[in-house]
Parts: structure tokens; sequence; C-alpha cells
């Protein structure tokens, strides 16, 4: 089988989170196992700086996939991902059996849409939570004038609309009569925990983490009020190292809050986490925070849970209810008075308990992310879509 993939990121585009990961990880595993060829055409994009340095298209085997770096450029309306380079590779796109598109609401993944369908090629969309509710709110305006005037009309004609949980799902808005598929990501998470530096029986502190793009999405703001509320004791168990790359001036704000509550000495932000560096500062943790409006799979969670670090989180992250049915951590509401008590329950629980909400993980990952399974659902997907 030959696919083509149209993403406006894939690795090493780190700055655009877990679907840089999601999508290239997908890739290989797919070639690796079927001997199936996967070409990708995408940006040489991460963030605002190129990966390559170069202002033509940079063509990268990766792995054993044909990845084209496409020359990034803006548009006037919504900042759109884009590149003239993309119209230049449609009479190549019916040499493929399945066109798989990642992303809505930018120009490079719907033109990429409007391609496959004029070439005649079915095509699959993975939205990575674009179609949540939460998300739909979030730039309103132009994301309904985008809906209404490009991917509405796509939508219908998808092959394939695929979700990575039944909770994405569940929360999306989507056209009726489209055909849906609930496949986790393809990723081969090696679930260990010789790197997991655990809680000693002896320590009174918590060590929490939060790593990822801080932006009002990701609810530090609520959590950091959370924190506030707790005893004079309770404050003294507990600590938040903070990571991750700045967006809209967020962070600015969150110090302010953390600063009037004269929490600066609980919770500090420690700069960008280099992602060859990750695994080991990670390691050092206790509980992994992750109180979203709004999450699809989550990745940051599984990357925590893969060394048996529990996870304290909120309900709107769509793997919420694994964590609930294999008792992985902690499950709040996006409410204040939610996240204190729980919060509350976590500081009242001793270090081996703490441990042991860790080490469910295991189980979680072989029920739900088994690797060998979730390669059979994507091929059975992809065949399906082409007969």
């Amino acid at each position: 089988m030959k696919l083509l993939y149209i993403t406006p990121y894939y690795k090493p585009a780190w700055y655009f989170g877990g679907p840089p990961r999601c999508i290239a990880e997908q890739a290989e595993i797919l070639h690796s196992t079927y001997n199936w060829k996967v070409d990708v055409l995408t940006l040489n994009l991460n963030g605002s700086r190129k990966i390559f340095d170069s202002n033509n298209t940079v063509v990268s085997d990766e792995n054993g996939i044909n990845v084209n770096y496409l020359p990034f450029c803006r548009v006037p309306f919504y900042n759109y991902f884009f590149s003239k380079k993309l119209c230049s590779y449609q009479s190549e796109i019916k040499n493929y059996d399945a066109v798989h598109i990642h992303g809505l609401f930018n120009a490079f993944s719907s033109l990429g849409i409007r391609m496959a369908n004029s070439a005649g090629v079915p095509y699959v969309i993975t939205p990575h939570g674009m179609l949540d509710k939460w998300c739909l709110r979030k730039s309103a305006v132009a994301k309904f004038l985008h809906s209404y005037f490009v991917d509405r009309k796509f939508l219908k004609k998808a092959g394939v609309i695929h979700f990575t949980t039944e909770d994405e799902k569940q929360n999306s808005i989507y056209p009726e009569n489209v055909r849906c598929k609930i496949i986790p990501y393809l990723i081969n998470f090696n679930v260990r925990n010789n790197l997991h530096k655990a809680l000693p029986e002896n320590e009174q502190k918590i060590k929490a983490v939060f790593w990822g793009r801080i932006n009002p999405k990701k609810g530090l703001m609520l959590f950091v009020e959370a924190v506030s509320k707790l005893s004079p004791e309770e404050r003294q168990r507990f600590t938040l190292d903070v990571y991750g790359n700045d967006e809209e001036n967020h962070l600015n704000e969150i110090q302010q809050l953390i600063k009037r509550y004269g929490l600066n000495h609980i919770i500090q932000y420690k700069g960008f986490l280099d992602p060859n560096e990750r695994e080991e500062k990670i390691s050092r943790y206790d509980v992994m925070i992750l109180t979203s409006y709004q999450e699809n799979l989550g990745i940051t969670v599984l990357e925590s849970l893969q060394q048996q670090i529990p996870v304290f989180i909120s309900d709107r992250v769509n793997v919420a209810d694994w964590i609930r049915k294999y008792n992985c951590g902690w499950v709040t509401e996006m409410e204040i008075y939610s996240m204190v008590n729980e919060l509350k329950k976590l500081m009242k629980l001793t270090p081996s308990q703490i441990r042991e909400a860790g080490k469910n993980s295991v189980q979680l990952f072989k029920e739900e992310m088994n690797i060998e399974q979730l390669t059979k659902e994507y091929r059975k997907m992809y065949e399906e879509l082409i007969h």
C-alpha cells in the first residue's frame, strides 16, 4: 500500500507538542510492519523557526519515511500554516492508494484535503482534537468561516474521520453520516520504572511537574488557585516545577498569580525542556500535572505513565476514563473546589501509595495501547477505505 500523509507538523517540530511524534511513529510502524510506502508532505517549521536552514523543499529519509519539508509562508487570514509549494504535488497524489490528512483549520491541511478530493483518492482526516467543542469556541468566528467555506464540505466527503478516544468523538462536532473510527495513536510506549527515582518512604515532599505549551488551555491558573487553598501544612509537602514554551504571554499571568498568593517557593518555572533531556529530568518527579480545559489523547500523560509516574489530570483530558479505570492517578473537574479536594486526597497518601498508582500504568498500556493490536486496526482502517 502507498500512503501520503499531509500534515503541517512532523518530527522534529517538537514545538507543536504531541502530534508530530504521533504522526511520525504511526508512519514508521506501518512502514516497518507491513513494508508499506509512506510519504509525508509537511512544513519546514518548528514554532517560528525553520527545522532546516533552507528556503527550498528539503527531502529527508526519516527511518524509511520519505519526508518533504516544504518552505513555509504566511497568508493574511488567520496566520495559517501554508506553503505555495504544496500545489505542485497535485499530479502525484493519484499515485497513492490513500491520503491521510492531519489537523484542521489551517490552509495547509485544507488544501491537502481539496487536492485529495480533486484527485479522486480516498482520504482520512485526523482532527487531533480540533473538532472538540472547546477548541471550536476559541477563535470561534474565524473557525466558523473556515468551516463553512472550506472544511465542512470536504469533511462530508472524507472516507473516515479518525478519532483517538471515545471522549474525543463524543466531544466533537462533525457532519452526520460520516464514517468514524476510534483508534488510539500508534505509539510504541516502552513501559519501565528503571529511570523513575521513586519517592522515598521517609520523604515528605511530593514533587510535581508540568511540561508542555504554556497557554490558557492548560488550566495552570486554576491549578495555582487550588494550591493557594491548601492548608499551610499541605503546601509544605508540595512543589510544582513548570517547563515549556510561553504562548500568548501567559507565563507572565501565571507568575503574577503565584506572586500574589506567595507561592514562589512552591511553584517555579524551569524554562524549556529539551526533548533529549526530558526522560531523565521527568524521572525525578513523583506526580505529573495536566489540568487542561481540553486535551486530546494527552501524550505527556502517557509519557509520564510510561515511567510509572502517576498523573493528576482534569476530566477534560480524553484519557481521564483510562486513569479512573486503572487507578493511575487522580482526576479532577475543572472547578476550584473539586481540584482542591483531589489535591487534598493526594496529600494524605503515603509514598508507597503514590508509587502504587504509577505501577498500575502497566495494565493500562497492556490493554489500551497494545501496539500489535493497534497496528492491525490501522491496517484495517486503510484497507476498508480503499475497497
